[in-house]
């Protein structure tokens, strides 16, 4: 009977431990699944308020992450646009530069062609969209900047009228060309009186990326282009404008084409500001992330490598616990039956 008695005690002994190796495993599984030490935050005791402190500063970075990333997505965008815009500038003034250095007879027309094909092009490139809104409309950005064409080519065409018949000489038509108002250009009200646009880089700074279709430097170049695209050579005996005055103002809209191409290069220059301090940022940001994401792991994380041992050995103890309580239940059947 005491025999009996001392088995049984001792398959209750490692029944109990068995239970508690189960129980370690099934927390190490725990963690090796989630990575981190405990389920809750008050498992972790003292150390909960610098997890959930931890936790915060690294959602706040990676919002400002977020907003670095489309910044330099936006950016990129606005400047590929605007370095399209001087590659077809560069166009047309070339094909300028191959017109014949005195008046005479000559052909116009491949210019014209050029000019047209590339005001068609600034045309998109003022109104890109990329998805979400308008870069070039300041923070009027859910709609088109240049919003009417058709009118600017209006106002254009009348003045070209007007210099043709004598009713204006060049010099007069070209100031009252560069006089024209954005209304009169076509450009919507909304990005008459748009504000800037800035991207967020942290809660103190902000990076500035205004650049707007109304500018002077897409101005100038809209309305050279859109004066070569109209512009007729003088008929002698019909018009009272002279071959001379065509020279003279073919060279007035390329010297307003060129001046545009500069204020445009100027515009990009402070792109790449805006560029060169998301960079900073994002450098600083990714920097502090890891020093962050260090120091949380310290506290919160699981060694996994440490874990999975330490399951793998409480695994082959439970394995030999079974063992040695099929053995246990073997000799107290024995008994049981003497």
């Amino acid at each position: 009977m005491v025999s009996r008695v001392g088995t049984y005690i001792q398959s209750l002994g490692v029944i109990s431990r068995n239970s508690d190796i189960q129980s370690q495993m099934v927390t190490l599984q725990k963690q090796i699944s989630s990575g981190v030490q405990f389920q809750t935050f008050k498992e972790y005791g003292s150390d909960a308020a610098r997890i959930q402190r931890f936790r915060s500063e690294l959602a706040q970075i990676d919002g400002f992450l977020r907003n670095i990333d489309l910044g330099e997505t936006v950016i990129k965008q606005m400047d590929q646009s605007m370095e399209e815009a001087e590659a077809q500038m560069e166009n047309v003034l070339a094909a300028i530069n191959l017109l014949p250095a005195q008046a005479g007879e000559l052909d116009f027309t491949s210019v014209k062609t050029i000019a047209t094909a590339a005001q068609r092009v600034l045309v998109e490139i003022m109104n890109t969209n990329d998805g979400n809104k308008f870069l070039f409309a300041g923070s009027d950005s859910a709609n088109p900047p240049l919003e009417n064409f058709d009118r600017a080519e209006e106002e254009v065409k009348f003045q070209l009228a007007n210099w043709l018949d004598g009713t204006n000489g060049s010099t007069t038509m070209i100031n009252n060309l560069n006089a024209l108002t954005d209304s009169q250009l076509g450009y919507s009200l909304g990005v008459q009186s748009a504000g800037g646009v800035q991207f967020r880089t942290d809660e103190f700074q902000e990076a500035d990326y205004t650049i707007k279709a109304n500018d002077d430097g897409f101005k100038k170049m809209l309305v050279g282009l859109t004066a070569l695209s109209n512009l007729e050579f003088p008929e002698e005996g019909v018009d009272a404008a002279t071959k001379t005055d065509f020279y003279g103002v073919v060279d007035g809209f390329y010297q307003m084409i060129n001046q545009g191409v500069v204020e445009i290069r100027e515009s990009r220059a402070s792109l790449s500001t805006a560029a060169l301090t998301l960079g900073d940022a994002k450098d600083r940001y990714t920097i502090a992330k890891q020093a962050f994401l260090t120091n949380r792991d310290q506290v919160e994380s699981t060694d996994l490598q440490d874990a999975v041992v330490r399951f793998q050995t409480l695994e082959t103890q439970l394995q030999a616990s079974f063992q040695t309580t099929a053995v246990l239940n073997e000799m107290s059947l024995a008994r049981l039956i003497r």
